[in-house]
């Protein structure tokens, strides 16, 4: 039998392998395969047996009938005769058949294991002959038989016999390429045909295999000498060639072969790896083979982007419909290499190249009876006669069932499928092939997965491309069918878990489903219709696959956002279970463990996610907020911070929990830049730069809270750097500081659009500052680098600009927002001018903007943080933020280092509501028993009096009771060092604090037993959370509320403050909001003076001269006639004692008490016509159009803070406090001095509302005049 024989080819077809990039392991893989199911088959066997010399038949008849009883088939002398024996294939296995036979191996078993091939003997006495090869060098063998077989060397002539050697050697050399019989086997065939091209490949083959590269490329000349284009020797001499290091040359035998037939796979793949691949400069020798010049490191796209192209155009056929001229056993090679070649279109920023190379890998699959998007709206049409989809369309309000033809690619409804249906999207696309793609029905079972897999891969790539890039308008309508395919060709559970991740965000109404039971088997819940599809894709996910974390870990996170924290932590657990290291789940564990109320149960699971990822934001800060929230303050920070170093409050840091979060937290990315070092420092207070370790020992300079502010840090200098050099080249570093930034091409086209959108008739400051912009970079880019012919006003103009653009991804995003908000803006004058009530009655003004929900925004925060903006709603100048009378900071946005880029409304008295005197009317049992403000004053006495002794039996009544209600993490060391040098100068105190959480008392209790001792510590008193009601009710205990000074009480305060108890607060940070609540709201009572402190010090002080100046008197009465007394009298003399307190606090107490119906801070409706005029105001300046500021003029570019569009550096040192306020006062005098005179002399409005500026409300009946009152605020 011929190997070049059409039936051999055909075997070999049938029976190979998709070849790998290696050719040799490839090539030896396919000749296995092809040499065992020709030898082992039996009806093959059969059908080739007249083809062997009818006299070897008695010597081989052992082998044979050895070989066939593994098929249970026997041979025998009568029909010995009528067949014939593969002698050289029979004889060859014979010996490594039998051996697999006896240890019981299957043939494809004995294919997977370690070969030592038996090689037949010698007969005694055979003479042993030297026969010269094709090297030169003698060659031994056996005078009646070639070396590793029972052939003779004059039977060896033979064509036939000469191909069954070949297929024995290729038989040895698929189980033992270091086989040594191989090389005198070939070199004997070499010898007797040395113009037979197979066995010298097989040679090149052995000696490359051996190490002897040399000798490989020798053969593969000698191919190329009798054939200049055998692809196979062009090939094998590009691997062997790289192999040696001579990369550039094995490069152009790989071209050559492409050239010469661009689907020869090993050739494009093996160069196609090189390309894309961190390729090493190649030495280049003298090899005797041309070669380019050395080649750069690195992936080079752009060439692998040439290749592709080349091999994809001259395979194609046709594009409408799409052909290839490949076999339809090599379109899954093609379909990989289209799908590179969309890669590389990619990364080299060719988006809708790239789109088109994945759609084209599909469709060269799909026979050409469709194109891609064409079975993505068939998805869609038969998705839509799905139940689910058709609840879900009802439920969106959807009309009547669309009709085929309605159906558009880029219009698509929504298509929601469940898992089974989309598992059969593929049977009701292609029913005549039964779901099998039409380029894939010839392969076997296991070729197809193959290629489905390659399939599914490409669609999934395909779907990330549509949902990155809106590449329609409404992009999950597309992705949606392209990912239920991808599941229909390779069911996997990486593709139902992101499914499930889509899904889940899609809003609907909300609809039944399951979710798991802690109890076993499902519960029922209700939950939006997106949700529950992506929990049933979660649990088919689990069904492919039982250990995958990922599906656990979102599947949880589900069951979280459900409300079904439980279930949720049992997800969690298991993701865990199956991946110990699996940070992500680890973090989401500790986020619902704490969430559970179990903070210091979390703080295990944090840390061992930042065991796994030092560099993992979500674990380091959640194990900094969880060892916050219970007061464990071990390894919170170092020990050379200005606290520890003045009131001697070091930190412990020598436990085993200290050591682990220490060596964690130095394993971190740490900043080099000694100035990030440095502002770190400043931040934490440090009084001294840490030592560093000594070899050996463990860095404890770096805590979880320094982590946590090198975290932040580094992210705000990210920030600085996001777009750096889009739309700026810097000068040259020769030029220093008189350079000029030279603007790219892409601020250009960015200009140059947004002018479009706003003529520069259009009247409008932002239009003109635009199309100046646009002038004066068009100027400067045509100046190129010679920059110094640029008139000083260019020069000085545009240095304006480019001073705003310091963070150029922000500085554009603004811009466009300003562009957006007035467009929106000339549609609602369009609105008022036609009279309409909406904006339907007016038209979009095209699609780049969606018709406004507002035209501007309003939040009213709790917390310090700017409120952003959005792309079409919100805009940096023109939103308005609720702020309180301290919130002083927007004004000097720009100046000052501030983060605020709203405007303020100033509220008169304070930002915050409140609505206490209707929701807590707890004394009314006591306004309804007294009669006269004294009575009522008393009652409140006994009433206090009589909750202290049931709460504190103990306590003797000479004890000031200090108290904070608040959570435990507002406390942080330094403010808890304050606290026990309260309680140190004052022997008859404690501070009452509550179990929130519980977990905290521990901790706080050690640390203050270490920083001042056990007699201290056990002054410091915990009491359980009370109901709300209670909550207040019982704030009346405290002699005085000691208020957290890093983040204030906020509705704490206004709850103590209603019971009447003083609050003292700090207001430490004054670029914190939070760090000012509670002053905000002191001051609305009317007692700030006395309740606000500024410094740490004076927060002591104060504290201690209310309690040391705190006194008690006793006052025995008998109970008023038809009253019930509050305190039980005496048994004996029926005499009530009431206890009278004196001092600082109770006056402020009485004041607080009596007059708390009269108090600003109470009065809500009077807060809220206070801010109904600021929202008037706001909307008036609006629709005016006096919010927008003159940006035409480079120097208010540069000059106006609150207008222009700039982000300040996170580097700068900002003004002193002093300098700030100075600055800001005398500005707001002058403005209040003009706007009164523009009121003819009437300090009285309603407002104080410079153009552009904040929003200053005036109180109605306030007695002080607007100018006072501010002058009043800058003083306090």
């Amino acid at each position: 039998m011929n190997v070049d024989s059409p039936s051999y080819s055909q075997s070999l077809q049938q029976f190979s392998q998709p070849v790998q990039t290696d050719y040799f392991s490839s090539y030896a893989t396919t000749t296995a395969q092809t040499v065992d199911r020709w030898a082992f088959n039996h009806a093959s066997l059969l059908s080739n047996l007249s083809q062997l010399p009818p006299d070897l038949l008695p010597t081989l008849l052992p082998q044979i009938n050895q070989q066939l009883q593994l098929q249970n088939s026997q041979l025998n002398a009568s029909n010995m005769s009528a067949l014939a024996a593969a002698a050289a294939v029979a004889a060859a296995v014979s010996a490594s058949a039998s051996a697999n036979a006896q240890v019981g191996l299957s043939q494809q078993q004995a294919m997977q294991v370690d070969h030592s091939f038996a090689v037949p003997m010698v007969p005694t006495g055979h003479v042993q002959q030297s026969v010269p090869n094709s090297a030169g060098v003698g060659l031994q063998y056996n005078a009646q038989g070639i070396p590793g077989t029972q052939i003779t060397y004059q039977q060896a002539m033979n064509e036939s016999n000469r191909d069954h050697i070949l297929l024995t050697a290729h038989q040895l050399y698929s189980l033992n390429a270091r086989n040594p019989v191989l090389i005198e086997m070939l070199q004997c065939l070499h010898q007797l045909h040395p113009r037979h091209l197979q066995t010298l490949l097989l040679l090149a083959y052995v000696y490359f295999s051996n190490g002897m590269a040399e000798k490989s490329l020798e053969y593969n000349k000698k191919i190329l000498e009798i054939d200049p284009s055998n692809v196979d020797a062009l090939s094998n001499m590009g691997t062997t060639l790289r192999s040696m290091g001579y990369t550039a040359a094995a490069e152009e035998k790989w071209w050559e072969a492409i050239r010469i037939r661009p689907g020869y796979w090993d050739a494009v793949e093996s160069l196609l790896g090189v390309f894309c691949g961190a390729s090493s400069n190649a030495m280049q020798k003298d090899t005797g083979v041309s070669s380019a010049s050395v080649r750069k490191t690195g992936p080079r796209y752009e060439e692998a982007l040439q290749l592709c192209e080349f091999v994809d155009k001259s395979l194609c056929q046709s594009t409408e419909p799409l052909r290839y001229d490949v076999d339809t056993k090599q379109l899954s090679r093609l379909q990989s290499l289209l799908y590179s070649e969309g890669n590389l279109r990619l990364t080299l920023g060719d988006v809708a190249g790239g789109r088109r190379e994945y759609e084209k890998a599909i469709e060269v699959v799909l026979g050409g009876q469709l194109r891609l998007q064409d079975a993505v709206v068939r998805i869609a049409y038969a998705g839509a006669h799905d139940g689910v989809n058709q609840m879900f369309q009802a439920q969106q309000g959807g009309g009547q069932q669309m009709r085929p033809s309605a159906y558009k690619f880029n219009s698509l409804p929504l298509t929601l499928l469940t898992p089974e249906n989309a598992a059969r999207v593929l049977l009701a696309l292609f029913p005549a092939t039964r779901g099998v793609l039409p380029g894939f029905t010839g392969l076997g079972a296991a070729q197809l997965q193959q290629a489905n897999q390659v399939s599914s891969n490409v669609l999934l790539a395909l779907a990330k491309l549509y949902q990155d890039h809106a590449l329609v308008a409404q992009p999950l309508t597309v992705v949606l069918p392209l990912y239920y395919l991808a599941l229909a060709l390779a069911p996997s559970p990486s593709t139902c878990n992101n499914l499930g991740i889509i899904l889940s965000a899609i809003p609907s109404p909300p609809t039944s489903t399951l979710v798991p039971s802690l109890q076993g088997g499902r519960q029922a819940a209700q939950a939006p219709m997106g949700v529950a599809l992506a929990l049933q894709y979660y649990t088919h996910g689990l069904q492919l696959d039982a250990r995958h974390p990922h599906l656990y870990t979102n599947l949880g996170s589900l069951l979280k956002d459900l409300g079904y924290v439980q279930e949720a932590v049992q997800m969690y657990k298991k993701a865990i279970e199956f991946n110990p290291k699996f940070d992500v789940a680890l973090a989401n564990l500790g986020n619902a463990i704490k969430d559970m109320g179990c903070v210091q149960d979390s703080i295990e699971y944090y840390l061992r996610a930042a065991k796994v990822s030092p560099n993992f934001v979500e674990a380091v800060c959640g194990l900094a907020n969880a060892m916050a929230g219970v007061c464990d303050w071990r390894a919170r920070d170092g020990l050379w911070t200005e606290a520890a170093a003045k009131w001697h409050a070091v930190l412990p840091t020598d436990d085993q929990m200290a050591t682990d979060i220490f060596t964690v937290m130095s394993s971190g990315r740490r900043p080099t830049a000694a100035a990030v070092v440095a502002k770190v420092q400043r931040l934490l207070g440090y009084a001294q730069t840490p030592p560093a370790p000594e070899a050996g020992q463990l860095d404890r300079r770096r805590g979880w809270m320094d982590r946590v502010v090198e975290i932040v840090d580094q992210q705000l200098a990210d920030g600085l750097e996001w777009c750096r050099g889009l739309l700026l080249v810097p000068p040259a570093a020769a030029k220093g500081d008189n350079g000029v930034h030279r603007p790219t091409r892409a601020l250009i086209w960015f200009l140059d659009g947004l002018s479009r959108l706003l003529p520069e008739a259009n009247g409008s400051p932002l239009a003109a500052f635009v199309h100046s912009a646009r002038t004066l970079a068009q100027t400067v880019a045509a100046a190129g680098e010679n920059t110094d012919a640029l008139s000083s006003d260019v020069r000085r103009r545009w240095s304006a600009v480019v001073r705003q653009m310091r963070n150029e991804g922000g500085w554009a995003l603004r811009l466009v927002e300003r562009v957006v908000i007035g467009q929106q803006r000339r549609l609602y004058h369009q609105i008022a001018a036609a009279g309409g009530s909406d904006a339907t009655s007016i038209d979009s003004t095209g699609p780049e903007f969606r018709r406004p929900q507002l035209p501007t925004g309003m939040a009213s925060p709790h917390w310090a943080a700017a409120v952003g903006s959005d792309f079409g709603e919100l805009d940096p100048e023109e939103n308005v933020c609720i702020g309180g009378a301290y919130d002083d900071s927007s004004d000097v946005a720009g100046a000052g280092g501030w983060v605020y880029t709203e405007r303020m409304i100033y509220m008169p008295h304070t930002y915050f509501v409140n609505d206490h005197r209707q929701g807590f009317r707890e004394d009314e049992e006591l306004r309804g028993l007294q009669q006269t403000p004294d009575d009522l004053w008393l009652a409140e006495q006994d009433a206090r009096y009589r909750m202290r002794r049931e709460l504190f039996p103990q306590l003797a009544d000479d004890v000031f009771i200090f108290a904070n209600f608040n959570q435990l993490y507002k406390i942080d060391p330094l403010l808890f060092r304050l606290w026990l040098r309260i309680l140190e100068r004052v022997p008859k105190a404690i501070i009452w604090l509550l179990r929130f959480p519980a977990a905290g008392e521990k901790h706080l209790k050690r640390v203050a037993a270490v920083w001042a001792g056990d007699e201290v510590a056990s002054r410091v008193v915990f009491t359980d959370v009370a109901p709300k009601h209670m909550h207040i009710k019982r704030g009346r205990i405290a002699d005085a509320f000691l208020d957290t000074t890093e983040c204030n009480a906020h509705t704490t305060a206004v709850d103590i403050l209603w019971s009447g108890t003083p609050v003292l607060t700090w207001p430490r940070h004054e670029h914190k909001l939070c760090s000012r609540v509670a002053a905000s709201v002191a001051c609305a009572t009317g007692h700030g003076r006395t309740m606000v402190v500024n410094g740490a010090d004076e927060y002591v002080d104060r504290a201690v001269e209310w309690a040391m100046r705190a006194s008690h008197e006793y006052k025995f009465a008998y109970p008023a006639a038809g009253r019930t007394p509050i305190l039980e009298p005496d048994p004996q003399t029926g005499l009530v004692r009431h206890r009278l307190c004196h001092g600082p606090t109770m006056d402020i107490r009485l004041q607080l008490f009596m007059n708390r119906d009269r108090s600003r801070l109470f009065d809500t409706q009077r807060w809220t016509r206070n801010l109904e005029k600021g929202l008037e105001e706001a909307w008036r300046r609006w629709v005016a159009g006096e919010d927008e500021a003159d940006l035409s003029s480079p120097a208010s570019i540069s000059n106006n803070t609150d207008h222009c569009v700039q982000q300040s550096s996170v580097d700068e040192t900002p003004p002193s406090v002093d300098e700030r306020k100075k600055a800001w006062c005398s500005r707001i005098e002058r403005e209040i001095a003009e706007a009164v005179e523009a009121n003819n002399g009437d300090e009285r409005m309603d407002v104080f509302a410079p153009a552009g500026r904040s929003i200053w409300v005036c109180d109605d009946d306030d007695v002080m005049p607007a100018q006072k009152w501010v002058r009043e605020l800058m003083e306090w």
